[in-house]
């Protein structure tokens, strides 16, 4: 891991004399049942990376493999280590993927009750809550008043939390 960090330094520190407010975080998958100390690794990398870096990640953000049965327990741990370094964490919400989804609709409703699962949890809830897809759901990004559409998603989301339409 040490290795690593020093590689990327160099890049780093051109990014910042570029663009001096850039946000450099990490995106890592959660819920893999390998390697076994996976959770762990994630841990000692933000400690090593701000060690060498000298700045701590400006975010971490959780890509969940939702059908791993060890998913919830991988979130938690990795929240827990991620706050404790003062790390804004984030989860991605996403649907499908594993080829079942065959509308926008099922997309989106799939990562609606993914945020719900999540979120009904205190110990899961994270800082961030980013709406990102691989495939080719949902379609349409507007209107937001249409189910199906990935800015519906947001307002449900926003919604669920509160937030009123204007």
């Amino acid at each position: 891991m040490e290795r690593i960090a020093r590689d990327i330094a160099p890049g780093v520190a051109d990014l910042r004399a570029k663009f001096p407010y850039v946000q450099i975080g990490d995106v890592e998958p959660i819920g893999t049942a390998q390697p076994a100390d996976w959770v762990q690794e994630i841990n000692e990398w933000s400690h090593v990376y701000q060690t060498v870096i000298g700045e701590k990640l400006a975010f971490f953000h959780a890509d969940v493999v939702w059908k791993a049965p060890i998913w919830r327990q991988q979130l938690a741990a990795v929240r827990t280590n991620i706050h404790a370094k003062g790390i804004p964490f984030g989860v991605i919400y996403d649907g499908g993927g594993a080829g079942n989804t065959e509308s926008d609709d099922v997309w989106t409703q799939e990562a609606e009750q993914r945020f719900h699962q999540v979120e009904s949890t205190s110990s899961l809830v994270p800082d961030q809550a980013i709406f990102q897809s691989w495939v080719r759901w949902p379609r349409r990004l507007l209107p937001e008043t249409e189910h199906g559409t990935m800015t519906n998603l947001v307002l449900r989301y926003l919604q669920a939390h509160g937030a009123s339409e204007n």
